[in-house]
């Protein structure tokens, strides 16, 4: 992985810290969402998803995986996994996914 992938895997990693502070905070109701951000590799991007939760765990039992917006996906460095219409799931491969476990902020 060049030093351009390593800052942009970085930056989801940055996105996932901050969303697992608004995870922490947020006690809406069943079925209520809350705003994450979107963890894209894009430094500028403050996008935010409408989720569930629920579904943010979901999404976060995996430290390969995270959160995006449509169009927002990085093939060089993952796969989408699921596609919703107001959120794709991506999955990091090769060492980006290595570098999303070691820098994975317990949950």
């Amino acid at each position: 992985m060049n030093a351009t992938q390593r800052r942009r895997t970085q930056n989801e990693t940055m996105s996932r810290i901050a969303n697992e502070a608004i995870e922490e905070q947020e006690s809406p109701g069943e079925g209520s969402t809350a705003a994450f951000l979107c963890e894209c590799t894009r430094p500028d991007c403050e996008r935010l998803i409408e989720l569930t939760p629920q579904e943010y765990r979901r999404v976060r039992a995996n430290p390969r995986r995270f959160i995006v917006r449509p169009g927002h996906e990085s093939g060089d460095l993952e796969e989408v996994i699921e596609a919703r219409s107001a959120y794709v799931i991506v999955e990091k491969l090769g060492e980006a996914g290595a570098m999303a476990e070691a820098e994975d902020p317990p949950a």
